[in-house]
């Protein structure tokens, strides 16, 4: 038998402050969260002056198995962003604990989508409808790559009765239903390459972060 720990990346920078949580690699063949996320630990670790407020749970690899074989599902062939719910998966009962334990301000799931071509921000809740629009505008124009345009805006809005009856919510979906107040998920294109994907991603976590 094969053991696939789950890195747990814990940054604290100020007292009595709950954590932005940020998770990647929940689908093994989708890498560039993961580079993103590896990449935003090593410039916490490199310069102490990084968003000097916010301390950070970050797991850069929730499919271990999958991402070793470059594999969308986990090791029984189960997705684990569809099994929030139901009966749940080896991983996503790790999560859930995670999330119980750390009371997340901020949740932020990295994502690749095979089938867009531009890049798109899922979201549950923000208290600022235009916020969300407004910075994947914001991002496409600064880093001249496009967002998606089959989805409004470049932004899925989730509807109060689809959020409602959802049986098989995302990690993010879970969150919000456990009371973190803001969750996302960042969708990169998989057609551009990595370098710019990964860019895509830390641009974004930049700004939801930062707000």
């Amino acid at each position: 038998k094969q053991s696939f720990p789950l890195q747990v990346i814990r940054v604290q920078r100020t007292a009595n402050q709950a954590p932005a949580c940020i998770f990647a690699g929940v689908h093994g063949n989708e890498v560039a969260g993961t580079e993103a996320a590896l990449s935003l630990i090593e410039a916490l670790a490199k310069d102490k002056t990084l968003y000097p407020h916010t301390n950070f749970v970050i797991l850069p690899l929730v499919n271990p198995w999958g991402w070793e074989r470059g594999f969308r599902y986990n090791f029984a062939g189960q997705d684990i962003a569809r099994n929030f719910a139901l009966e749940g998966t080896q991983e996503t009962a790790l999560i859930k604990a995670l999330l119980a334990r750390e009371h997340c301000q901020l949740v932020v799931d990295l994502h690749e989508d095979s089938t867009h071509s531009g890049f798109y921000l899922l979201t549950y809740a923000n208290p600022d409808p235009a916020f969300t629009p407004k910075l994947v505008q914001e991002v496409a124009n600064e880093l001249g790559i496009a967002a998606a345009e089959n989805v409004p805006q470049g932004v899925y809005q989730i509807a109060a009765k689809e959020f409602a009856t959802n049986s098989r919510p995302t990690l993010s979906q879970y969150a919000r239903e456990q009371g973190v107040k803001q969750t996302y998920i960042i969708e990169t294109p998989m057609e551009l390459p990595l370098e710019q994907r990964v860019m895509i991603h830390r641009r974004v976590l930049d700004s939801l972060i930062k707000n």
